[in-house]
């Protein structure tokens, strides 16, 4: 699996574990840090932990991918998530809007991450 592909199916089970505002960077040619960044931002603690633990469960089961270091599941105020040239931020909103990550990276490409939304029956 390509780290883009890897990276939108992280943006869509996010997505799908009410995950908001999920926005993703391409940091090529900006960062020798990694190759892309996710962010998103949960509603509570509990709701970001649950996001973190789908993200790890289903990368596991359905890919054989597991995270090199997980960093602020305990607390789940702000979760960092590395895979390799993926770094995926889950934050709370109001800690999001103190660090802002947005603003670090403004001459990054902005990744279409092309979300399903699933209809309701």
């Amino acid at each position: 699996m390509s780290d883009l592909s890897l990276l939108k199916k992280i943006a869509q089970i996010s997505y799908d574990k009410k995950a908001t505002t999920i926005l993703a960077y391409d940091l090529d040619k900006i960062s020798d840090l990694t190759r892309y960044t996710l962010i998103c931002s949960a509603s509570n603690d509990r709701q970001a932990k649950a996001i973190c633990e789908s993200i790890k469960a289903t990368l596991k089961q359905q890919d054989k991918v597991l995270p090199y270091a997980v960093e602020g599941a305990e607390t789940g105020n702000w979760i960092l998530m590395d895979y390799g040239n993926i770094i995926v931020n889950i934050f709370l909103e109001y800690i999001r809007n103190y660090y802002a990550l947005e603003q670090l990276w403004a001459k990054a490409v902005p990744v279409d991450l092309e979300l399903k939304v699933e209809e309701k029956k």
